[in-house]
């Protein structure tokens, strides 16, 4: 099903998450001050190739996570999503050196998958990410998933805020770079229990209701070379703020 590759990169050009401003009812409307709910434990970069399969890059925050347990993850997303995952590569990827001299890393995943992306339905499809991370033990659990789908564009059937007893969803969407961003957190670790609607209407005939209230602006993510390690590195050490709260309907303060 691939392959794992452990290699030293010392620059890396991935992906560009710049959050903007949202575009339907489902889209709630921003604040005027960018606000960081949370911080994220992976980065996601969907595209569909000129071929038409979807390109996947994944990018891990902990340090020392395991390969193997990535690549597994990487194969459940393709299954997840109805077919297979190919060209599946593991790298990790240096960001500098600890304070106690120790070199520190992360591991970034890339591949190719079908039906994450349906433009013919205007479906983006969030649920084979979310319940392929979940279910991690302590310390690689997996609460808070940042994806990009590049070059897209929501359409009427796109699914934005999503809140429901598994997972609290918010989605954004920059006009100027085309590009749909989303947070994920999971309010759980069951994979059986997540819901994640694919689309509007499937939204509606499960009654999973969209978040009420204002959407935060998140952070832009510049992510490429020195940069992202140096993002990496900040994640990693920073104290984590709040998660979400399990309730539905609630919303981080």
């Amino acid at each position: 099903m691939g392959t794992i590759r452990l290699v030293y990169r010392p620059t890396l050009s991935l992906l560009l998450l710049v959050f903007g401003f949202l575009v339907s009812p489902a889209w709630g409307q921003l604040d005027e001050d960018p606000r960081l709910m949370s911080r994220p434990d992976l980065i996601i970069r969907v595209q569909k190739s000129p071929v038409g399969a979807d390109y996947v890059t994944i990018q891990v925050v902990a340090e020392n996570y395991p390969p193997e347990l990535l690549r597994q993850q990487c194969v459940r997303i393709g299954e997840l999503a109805g077919g297979s995952s190919r060209g599946i590569e593991v790298t990790s990827v240096p960001t500098g050196t600890a304070p106690d001299g120790v070199p520190t890393m992360y591991l970034s995943a890339s591949f190719a998958a079908d039906n994450l992306i349906d433009r013919s339905l205007g479906i983006l499809r969030l649920a084979p990410f979310a319940k392929a991370f979940a279910g991690n033990k302590e310390p690689f659990t997996i609460e808070c998933i940042a994806i990009s789908f590049a070059e897209e564009s929501p359409g009427k059937n796109t699914i934005g805020n999503v809140q429901n007893d598994s997972v609290r969803i918010e989605g954004e969407f920059d006009a100027s770079r085309r590009i749909v961003d989303y947070r994920i957190y999971l309010l759980t670790q069951d994979p059986e229990k997540i819901v994640v609607p694919d689309s509007l209407a499937e939204q509606t005939i499960r009654k999973v209701a969209p978040s009420n209230g204002s959407a935060w602006r998140l952070i832009p993510w510049i992510a490429g070379g020195a940069v992202l390690a140096g993002l990496l590195v900040y994640f990693a050490l920073r104290p984590v703020g709040k998660k979400p709260p399990a309730k539905p309907k609630e919303r981080p303060r």
